[in-house]
This record gives C-alpha cells, sequence and structure tokens, in this order.
C-alpha cells in the first residue's frame, strides 16, 4: 500500500500538479527491514537453563538483532523457537543469515 502526498493549485483553467509525488517505493523500503531482539529465557528442553533466543517466527528475515531482556518464564508462542548458546548482535544482514545458517540467497539494499 503506497501512500500519495498531493498539492494542487488551481489557477484559472489549469492545474497544477507540481507537488505531487508518490513515496509507496519509500514506505515499503522501511518495512523490509526487520530488527530482532535477542534474549535470553529457559528451555524447558535443556533442564530450564536460560539460553539465547531470538522470539520470531522466522530469524532469517531479521536485518538488525539487538540485545534484548531477559524472560524468567518460557512464554508460550503459536510458533517453535530456536535456541543458542552464544550471543550475536549485528546490523549485517549477511552475518545474520550465516550465524543462523539461513538457506537460500537474499539479497538486501545497502544504506549508509
Amino acid at each position: 500500500m503506497g501512500v500519495c502526498l498531493q498539492h494542487f493549485k488551481m489557477d484559472s483553467d489549469k492545474l497544477d500538479i507540481s507537488g505531487y509525488f508518490n513515496i509507496s517505493g519509500l514506505v515499503g523500503f522501511f518495512h523490509a527491514a526487520m530488527v530482532c531482539l535477542i534474549g535470553r529465557e529457559p528451555d524447558s528442553n535443556a533442564a530450564r537453563r536460560y539460553r539465547w533466543v531470538i522470539p520470531v517466527e522466522d530469524p532469517c528475515k531479521c536485518t538488525e538483532i539487538r540485545p534484548g531482556g531477559i524472560n524468567n518464564r518460557t512464554p508460550g508462542r503459536h510458533f517453535k523457537v530456536i535456541y543458542f548458546d552464544t550471543l550475536l548482535v549485528s546490523k549485517s544482514p549477511m552475518e545474520i543469515r550465516k550465524w543462523l545458517n539461513c538457506s537460500g540467497k537474499k539479497t538486501f539494499a545497502i544504506v549508509n
């Protein structure tokens, strides 16, 4: 869904739409980034030992991983999560996909 910003100015019989522009591509770009938090919580499959977790359905969609919080209880989720013994904090989608062993080719826009 795009967002159009419009500015119309009427001069007698002419319609000036010089201020019209569409930012749908820009809005779509912002939706492409997925910032994920990596936190700690008890892993019920590992004697309730606290382990690292990225609590999203598909961590391979993460374009950035930031440190998150600690859960004292394992939350109920409608999807299965993967627990980790190591921590990654990164702004590199390629590094994240490599660390998570994501399959398939994915291209990313480099933004400075």
